[in-house]
């Protein structure tokens, strides 16, 4: 069985019970040169757990996945949460098949638990939000961009889950509009997060 990446834990906060970072996502990033196109060409370092959420994701590589499905199983053991549906935030990038999306039905498998997937839809932003700056201009431009279905979370307990955490604007709009659903609890779990802070 293929083994969990290690960790190294952070609390985030924000409107839900309990919330984490596995990891830092890159260690350390110069800047080695440049493009043709004048493009900047950086020599990056990520944590273990980064660089396969990166494979996964950047280079469309589904091997890394049961190691990272097995390490947020893991922790969401250790931490004795009752998971009753696995939540992945909405992409906002077309892709063959979402990163996120199938952790989620893969963690859901897991953890004994169902896949939260089809009770949220997002609707588009207004303005592309890695153009914005700050957690206060995302959240403002996301408010209203989440439609969540209030049978599919009221009463039960979920696990919010993405694979990278910025500033949390994105995952914080998401759980105040899984907050008006009643759920039991809510939980969130990300793989990585930036070194940037809100």
């Amino acid at each position: 069985m293929t083994p969990g990446y290690p960790v190294d834990p952070l609390p985030i906060r924000g409107p839900w019970d309990e919330g984490y970072a596995l990891d830092q996502h890159t260690l350390w990033s110069d800047l080695v040169g440049y493009t043709r196109e004048g493009k900047e060409v950086f020599e990056t370092q990520r944590s273990v757990l980064g660089e396969a959420i990166f494979v996964l994701k950047y280079r469309a590589d589904r091997r890394p996945l049961a190691g990272i499905v097995r390490t947020f199983a893991a922790f969401v053991r250790e931490r004795d949460w009752k998971i009753d549906l696995v939540v992945p935030v909405p992409p906002t990038t077309p892709r063959p098949w979402q990163p996120v999306e199938l952790l989620a039905c893969e963690l859901a498998t897991a953890l004994g638990a169902e896949s939260g997937q089809s009770g949220v839809h997002r609707i588009a932003a207004r303005a592309p939000i890695k153009e914005l700056r700050g957690f206060d201009e995302k959240r403002c431009e996301l408010a209203g961009s989440f439609r969540v279905d209030a049978d599919v979370f009221r009463g039960r307990s979920l696990l919010v889950i993405d694979d990278l955490y910025a500033s949390g604007a994105t995952v914080h709009v998401l759980c105040e509009a899984l907050r008006s659903c009643g759920p039991n609890r809510l939980q969130v779990l990300v793989a990585t997060r930036t070194r940037s802070r809100r």
